[in-house]
């Protein structure tokens, strides 16, 4: 099976306690951090060299400029010489999230591919 099968909201919920919970006390064979916000990371548990090893764990980090970069490009765009509409160049509701990905990849005019949510549901 692909695909998400369980999702959790860190804020809503003790993360951990909840995935071993939601697996049977196994964990999760892949978790996927997309939200960007440091909080997620310190709710996260603490991994050691036991489990890497032993486990056969493996973190695969996607690139993100640093904290410099960060705070330049939100001064660039407080100060309004960068829109931050211009930035995003492609949105796509979630259950084209497949759709974004490729685009995201492959489209070279892409900057910001956006995945959105309807907070509503």
């Amino acid at each position: 099976m692909l695909g998400a099968v369980e999702t959790l909201a860190v804020g809503a919920c003790e993360a951990p306690a909840s995935l071993l919970e939601l697996t049977g006390g196994r964990g999760a064979d892949v978790v996927v951090e997309c939200t960007g916000q440091v909080g997620v990371w310190e709710a996260a548990p603490q991994l050691s060299t036991f489990d890497f090893c032993f486990r056969e764990l493996r973190l695969v980090p996607s690139y993100s400029c640093g904290p410099v970069e960060t705070r330049r490009a939100l001064e660039l765009i407080g100060a309004g010489v960068v829109h931050a509409e211009h930035v995003v160049t492609h949105r796509f509701p979630l259950d084209a999230a497949a759709a974004a990905y490729r685009v995201a990849a492959l489209d070279k005019a892409a900057i910001k591919t956006v995945v959105t949510f309807d907070h509503g549901a």
